[in-house]
């Protein structure tokens, strides 16, 4: 009974791994493509308004 808690636990730990890693990838993302398009919005050339 403990061995099979034992593996469970081996085997969970990685895929947590796994989990963080593509969690912490996909905000990257998503924090980059944020200031990319907050970029673009403060650079815009907008026509005047007068």
């Amino acid at each position: 009974m403990g061995r099979v808690l034992m593996d469970g636990a081996a085997v969970g730990l990685p895929t947590g791994l796994v989990g963080a890693g593509a969690t912490v990838i996909a905000a990257a993302v998503l924090t980059a493509a944020s200031g990319l398009l907050a970029a673009r919005w403060k650079t815009e050339q907008r026509p005047a308004s007068r």
